[in-house]
């Protein structure tokens, strides 16, 4: 459902503003609104089943268990994959409701106009999600044609298997487009008229930790990917590589397309604080020199000299970017640990292969 909202000018009855961002901008936010209490239930049902068809499917293949959690794990992972990326898409829209609060009293226009700049800012093209969800499924045929073609037997398991392929590169890419148009109103808010206390960064903090949340989203969705992963075979590794390599680049580009915004306009700020305040200060200064020339008392003149000065090295040191070291610390364990997670895959897998322990 839609916030409740009140726009200026009208009579006020005690109502008041809950919050600036709709809550149902995407498709599946509108979808689950409108479902029924019982609908929960079949989603979970549905889930459930999603995860049981491929051992069912075992069993009509004659696939043994062995056999189905080494070659055909990820068929297990897909759903939690959706699930994960279906939620957290969710979750990080809603960020953009602190982003929009924290942004309001910079903003320099009125209510209404800061409201209708929000909506717009915030809505989805159902095409454009649909969209995706097409070029995703494109890229999962394609990816299964370069990379995974269909094996002949076990004939059902390698079908659903080629499938859910497809669809969970549906999902991804529309989750990719999801995340960005997240960025959408942070973007725009940054590009109205504002008024920035240079000295005060606390608005800006939410935009840091959205565009953090933005990252380990897809973070999270490539450490399950690597649950799926089956590093002992040679013929999958360029496939991974290049899968996990894009994942990385959505996670810098992501943080950086939400960031960037913030710094030009802290950029900018500063660098008008600092000319004015360098302005000053060489006024200030040949002030002095008059003042020493005609051996007057300079006391007043060096205090505002040294205000200045001081003023100018604090400016000199005020971040532009929304993180500061723990922010990026966290992003660069996040990006980390899945490499970490797959070495030790690989070594494991290695180290526990039962071809070693078979005496020739």
């Amino acid at each position: 459902m839609a916030s409740v909202q009140r726009i200026p000018g009208e009579e006020t009855t005690g109502e008041v503003t809950e919050t600036y961002t709709p809550t149902d901008s995407l498709l599946i936010d509108r979808w689950f609104a409108r479902m029924p209490r019982s609908g929960w239930w079949i989603a979970a049902a549905l889930g459930a089943v999603l995860l049981l068809t491929p051992a069912v499917l075992a069993y009509l293949d004659g696939v043994g268990i062995a056999r189905l959690l080494a070659d055909y794990r990820a068929l297990f992972v897909y759903p939690l994959l959706i699930a994960y990326l279906l939620a957290a898409c969710h979750l990080v829209h809603k960020t953009r409701e602190n982003v929009a609060q924290a942004l309001r009293p910079l903003v320099q226009t009125d209510e209404q106009t800061f409201m209708q700049q929000v909506n717009l800012a915030c809505r989805v093209s159902p095409m454009g999600e649909l969209s995706a969800l097409g070029v995703g499924l494109a890229v999962g045929l394609a990816i299964n044609i370069v990379f995974e073609p269909i094996e002949p037997e076990p004939y059902l398991l390698e079908l659903y298997s080629y499938l859910s392929r497809i669809v969970i590169w549906g999902v991804i890419i529309w989750a990719v487009y999801s995340a960005f148009a997240v960025t959408r109103l942070t973007n725009t808010l940054l590009r109205q008229p504002l008024r920035v206390e240079i000295f005060d960064l606390r608005p800006f903090q939410p935009i840091g930790r959205q565009s953090l949340w933005l990252s380990l989203m897809f973070v999270g969705g490539m450490m399950l990917g690597l649950l799926s992963s089956n590093f002992a075979e040679e013929e999958l590794r360029l496939e991974y590589l290049i899968i996990n390599a894009g994942i990385l680049a959505l996670v810098v580009a992501v943080f950086y397309v939400n960031t960037h915004n913030v710094h030009r306009v802290l950029a900018a700020t500063r660098r008008q604080k600092l000319e004015s305040v360098e302005h000053r200060l060489a006024r200030a200064f040949y002030r002095l020199e008059e003042l020493t020339a005609e051996d007057q008392d300079t006391h007043a003149v060096a205090t505002e000299m040294n205000a200045l000065a001081i003023s100018k090295q604090q400016l000199k040191t005020i971040r532009t970017w929304p993180y500061n070291t723990e922010l990026l610390r966290t992003i660069l364990v996040s990006i980390v640990t899945p490499f970490l997670a797959a070495i030790i895959g690989r070594v494991a897998a290695v180290l526990f292969d039962p071809a070693r322990f078979v005496t020739p």
